[in-house]
């Protein structure tokens, strides 16, 4: 598996500048926007973090990891690699669920922080909690403040909502991250 962030296409200033509109104040020109500020903005999620966007690659990833991330459409546009066998050259019956393929994916801050809560939890599939994760390690590469956002939904509520629990939101590690997350 491969993850490549291809572009982001916003600046901070942009999401600080819609924030202001929002309560109908001007922006200082050339502002430079702190972590403080980013980390509040993306906490209570507010608009303006749905105008920051990252195109990002996901490339040879298993086939059914790509149908989980597809699940999702709030927030985030897919292109899948078609697997037809006239463009792949591979015979139809030789394509299975493993089968390893590429999209990339156009995806905002919002929607990260909500695939995140779902495909970061235990009860996701490994394959998907991995690639998921290579994604939002890759964004902490160069936007730490929204990566450590993005976390399971335990953490994200504060509590364990799934009907099958996986007993980590009774761990000592789940306060420390609920902690951190908050701070």
């Amino acid at each position: 598996m491969k993850v490549t962030i291809n572009k982001v296409h916003t600046e901070w200033f942009d999401v600080y500048r819609s924030a202001l509109k929002t309560r109908n104040l001007k922006p200082i020109p050339d502002k430079v926007v702190s972590s403080e500020w980013k980390n509040k903005i993306i906490l209570a999620e507010h608009s303006p973090i749905r105008k920051f966007f990252f195109s990002i690659d996901i490339d040879l990833t298993p086939s059914f990891v790509q149908t989980h991330l597809v699940r999702h459409k709030h927030g985030i546009e897919h292109f899948v690699s078609s697997m037809r066998n006239d463009l792949t050259g591979i015979e139809g019956a030789k394509i299975t669920r493993e089968t390893l393929n590429s999209m990339e994916i156009f995806v905002n801050i919002q929607g990260l922080i909500n695939i995140s809560r779902k495909r970061l939890c235990n009860n996701s599939h490994k394959e998907t909690i991995n690639v998921w994760s290579n994604v939002i390690y890759t964004i902490a590469a160069i936007e730490q403040e929204i990566a450590a956002k993005c976390v399971p939904e335990c953490i994200y509520r504060g509590f364990c909502p799934e009907i099958k629990k996986c007993g980590f939101s009774k761990s000592e590690n789940y306060l420390t991250q609920l902690k951190e997350y908050r701070n």
